[in-house]
């Protein structure tokens, strides 16, 4: 920039705010935001990692135009040498709030994150920091969990409920609790103050969990029927959804599914703990139906890595997403806009099985053992100290888990077949020959 454009003494002081707000560029990536309201702000443009960002450096007068052009000259020298300014400046400002005796409400939010991180499934932690989102926008201007009181807790929860979304709210209260929790246990806060969520989560909007939507038995000749029929729908999808519907599995872990664990020999899936819920290690016996569709999946899709690779080559997790299947579910016209089919989920396969199991008497021990599921007086009662001791004694009650994932595909098979059937009828024989080019070949 010329030196003549270069903003002097009397440019910034005879800088008038306008309707809107605007920029005195100085050179250098430096310039004065002025602001509709008065206010002169000093900041610098500049980029880091191929994107561009802008650092503040302070209020004028307070920072003069020496003071700023010196703050960004040692910004550029922070630059060269590879630092970037912007997190550095953040990081000097944590560190003075916690020599100060103090760590903010969402700077511990995140560390309460991090601890979590490598622990729990992929799934969970990605609500935990949508949920996180509603703290940080709330107190964002907090600087000391310390400063929280009940009356800012209970704003918060009132501010929650504005927002109408009664199940995220309950679990965003979970979290809040569980950071102040967290922060006790880090000195941070003194273990005798009363966690201020106690007080404030009785104001909540109260929430009435539903089940995730399923099909009812009735349903089914006519679902199968159509998920088979329907030549949009790719043959990978229609794999995904009848297994889904025959195991019961959790929706994210049959995504993240790898060959390697897959033995049609011994009849058994493993789910690894890093893709489970609860992150232990979960075996599901395979009855002869499933055993012949993975066969014949494995035809086409056994030379990867994964059961259910990516359509595409540029996917960053390599396998299909969940979403595949409630696409196939929707195209077959169940999302509950279409008379006389209900609004169906990949997740409600697992209502559809608790239901049918109740319905015929099965054990209730061993379809929650099938399903991953456990209360704590079914661990009681099982002898089990602990849930991971639980989840993970993968022979208790395999037998009888076997001979219900056998009994149950021979239930569901009788409406399948029946649909089929209707099927041959209309001269259609042939339903998974769709597939993507992606797999050919």
């Amino acid at each position: 920039m010329a030196e003549s454009n270069r903003l002097t003494q009397r440019k910034i002081d005879t800088a008038k705010p306008g309707d809107k707000a605007y920029k005195l560029y100085d050179g250098g990536g430096l310039f004065l935001f002025v602001h509709p309201a008065g206010g002169k702000y000093w900041r610098l443009k500049y980029r880091y990692g191929g994107r561009e960002k802008v650092l503040s450096i302070g209020v004028y007068p307070v920072v003069t135009l020496k003071a700023a052009r010196d703050a960004a000259f040692e910004a550029k020298r922070q630059l060269y040498e590879g630092i970037d300014p912007g997190a550095l400046k953040r990081s000097a400002k944590q560190a003075a709030r916690v020599a100060a005796g103090g760590q903010s409400m969402v700077d511990l939010g995140a560390a309460w994150y991090e601890s979590r991180v490598g622990k729990l499934a992929k799934n969970t932690l990605d609500g935990d920091r949508a949920s996180l989102a509603h703290i940080n926008e709330f107190f964002r201007k907090n600087t000391d969990i310390n400063a929280i009181t009940a009356l800012d807790m209970s704003e918060f929860v009132e501010w929650l409920n504005a927002k109408n979304i009664p199940a995220r709210a309950t679990r965003v209260m979970q979290i809040a609790e569980a950071v102040w929790d967290y922060a006790v246990r880090k000195g941070i806060v003194i273990s005798d103050r009363r966690n201020p969520v106690e007080t404030a989560k009785g104001l909540l909007t109260p929430y009435q969990s539903k089940p995730d939507a399923h099909l009812s038995e009735s349903e089914l000749t006519l679902f199968f029927y159509s998920l088979l029929k329907d030549e949009r729908i790719t043959a990978l999808a229609k794999y995904l959804v009848l297994l889904t519907a025959l195991i019961a599995p959790r929706s994210g872990s049959i995504v993240a599914s790898r060959w390697e664990n897959v033995d049609l020999d011994r009849k058994v899936w493993l789910m690894p703990g890093e893709d489970m819920k609860m992150r232990n290690d979960f075996l599901i016996p395979l009855s002869d139906w499933s055993v012949a569709l993975l066969s014949e999946l494995r035809e086409v899709t056994g030379r990867h890595e994964f059961v259910f690779p990516a359509m595409r080559n540029d996917s960053v997790s390599g396998t299909v997403g969940v979403k595949l299947g409630h696409q196939a579910i929707k195209q077959c016209g169940y999302d509950g806009r279409h008379a006389g089919k209900s609004n169906a989920t990949m997740h409600g396969f697992r209502h559809l099985m608790t239901n049918i199991c109740l319905v015929n008497g099965k054990d209730i021990l061993t379809m929650d053992l099938a399903l991953g599921h456990v209360s704590k007086s079914a661990l009681k009662r099982a002898g089990f100290s602990s849930l991971p001791h639980y989840l993970t004694a993968q022979e208790f009650r395999f037998n009888e888990r076997r001979e219900l994932a056998q009994w149950y595909s021979d239930y569901l098979r009788r409406y399948y077949d029946q649909a089929v059937a209707r099927l041959h009828g209309e001269g259609i024989t042939d339903f998974f020959s769709n597939w993507k080019m992606f797999y050919q070949g």
